[in-house]
């Protein structure tokens, strides 16, 4: 589960943890093939996208943070999704902003810049 020697989902849940999040040790961002809504949210599962370091998306109990390859198609094929989402976080603390609220911004700033 490690890419460039880091170990993103431990990085990402290491955030979530550090802030008490609710369920921080199991959250893992991962990509789908469309977005993902109250509506279809029981889609998920069946529009996932595996990538290198992803839990078993078998696994019960991981809390996931859907990233939408339409959205985000060069973050997404240039990034895995814990990737992109620890660079997501990192850069909400650079900038002093919540990244609960902001992670998708950043994610389309990114994007932009690609």
């Amino acid at each position: 589960m490690t890419q460039n020697g880091m170990n993103y989902l431990a990085l990402v849940r290491e955030e979530f943890v550090k802030r008490n999040i609710p369920h921080g040790e199991s959250v893992s961002f991962c990509k789908v093939k469309k977005a993902v809504t109250k509506e279809n949210a029981s889609e998920l599962k069946d529009n996932l996208i595996p990538d290198a370091n992803s839990p078993d998306y078998a696994e019960k109990g991981t809390h996931w943070i859907p990233i939408d390859t339409t959205s985000y198609p060069r973050v997404c094929s240039a990034m895995t999704a814990n990737q992109a989402g620890y660079f997501a976080i990192r850069k909400c603390q650079e900038q002093g902003w919540d990244f609960l609220e902001d992670w998708e911004c950043v994610l389309s700033n990114l994007e932009m810049d690609m």
